[in-house]
């Protein structure tokens, strides 16, 4: 039971049983290792952390500024405050992320170590600013997403629920390498438009919202299916 508030070392702190906190607390030292769950009001680590217990759920923000590795199928839940990865996700293992505020995703994720999958819940938003989201496995997007970069997802059976944007201040672009089933749930680019969208020649692409746009321009590989009446607005080539 940790009621003091601080433990700093210079080196390693290692607490092998469980851990029930008194008051609010700061561990300082180099690397976090989870080895169980963890459940509080409000968890931020600014050096690496490995998840190895499956899931870190609490009431209030989560904040992780470093790398972070899944030794274990994880879930973070946060409920209506932010969850916010600044850095790299990498382990074959599935992450699902729960929070209807705002989910960041800072760094790629899974361009060392490919996850199994990525799902985010509804509700909230989605902010894709990486560069990129690699899975063996599915990936599902809850909620409205927004690209901050140029942005390459690769997995089997890629969906997006809602819709898809840039950030207000610059166009980028999407490209999505799916071997299975794209899902376009939502309009892409209406609200602030992508600079070019790119699917893959596997598999097919689903289209179920109203409107694609780009500055740039529209490729699609693969298989396209129209579920409802579509706009398509470019400022390039539609192939």
């Amino acid at each position: 039971t940790i009621n003091g508030g601080n433990v700093t070392t210079t080196g390693a702190q290692s607490y092998s049983g469980a851990v029930t906190l008194g008051a609010a607390t700061t561990l300082t030292a180099s690397d976090v290792t989870f080895g169980d769950a963890v459940t509080g009001t409000s968890l931020a680590v600014s050096g690496t952390t490995t998840i190895n217990g499956g899931g870190v759920t609490t009431t209030g923000a989560q904040s992780y500024s470093g790398a972070v590795t899944l030794g274990a199928d994880t879930t973070l839940d946060a409920g209506a405050a932010n969850i916010t990865l600044s850095s790299t996700v990498d382990g074959a293992f599935a992450l699902n992320v729960n929070s209807t505020g705002a989910t960041t995703f800072g760094g790629a994720v899974g361009n060392t170590t490919a996850l199994t999958s990525v799902t985010t819940n509804t509700g909230g938003t989605l902010a894709i600013n990486g560069g990129s989201v690699k899975t063996t496995g599915a990936q599902s997007y809850g909620e409205v997403a927004t690209l901050g970069a140029n942005a390459t997802l690769q997995g089997v059976n890629v969906a997006f629920a809602s819709t898809v944007d840039s950030v207000v201040s610059t166009p980028y672009s999407l490209t999505v390498t799916d071997s299975g089933t794209t899902v376009l749930g939502g309009s892409v680019g209406a609200l602030h438009a992508l600079s070019s969208l790119t699917t893959d020649a596997a598999g097919d692409t689903q289209l179920k919202g109203a409107r694609v746009s780009t500055t740039g321009d529209v490729v699609f590989n693969d298989i396209v299916k129209v579920f409802t009446d579509v706009q398509l607005q470019t400022g390039g080539d539609l192939k």
